[in-house]
């Protein structure tokens, strides 16, 4: 039963490709967490390949890698910094502007992020 249930799901994605936004650009990334003094401020530039997005931060001296999936307005991104450290990111786009929320693997902090396009 279950393989026919993944055999069916697998044939209803080929038969309905998923539409790939490209969002390649640079963005104004700034964002917080529940710590004193948390509130950052950087850029993000995002290279599109289909549904997949290459996402590289720099804020101050730190570079943090990524890699994301996107459908319909909704990404979600695993991310690394430069120390090993890794974590995952879920963002939502509202009216031009992406929201959302991470944090770092074996950590209980949420943290925010925006993602502003610049011109």
């Amino acid at each position: 039963m279950r393989i026919l249930t993944i055999a069916a799901l697998a044939a209803a994605l080929a038969a309905a490709p998923a539409s790939a936004a490209d969002l390649s650009g640079r963005y104004v990334a700034e964002g917080s967490c529940p710590a004193p003094n948390s509130a950052y401020r950087g850029t993000l530039t995002i290279r599109s390949e289909g549904l997949f997005h290459t996402l590289n931060w720099q804020v101050g001296d730190e570079t943090i890698v990524g890699t994301g999936m996107e459908h319909d307005g909704r990404m979600v991104i695993e991310f690394r910094f430069a120390s090993g450290q890794s974590g995952l990111m879920d963002m939502n786009l509202s009216g031009g502007v992406w929201r959302g929320n991470w944090a770092v693997h074996g950590s209980n902090l949420l943290c925010s992020e925006t993602w502003v396009p610049m011109s």
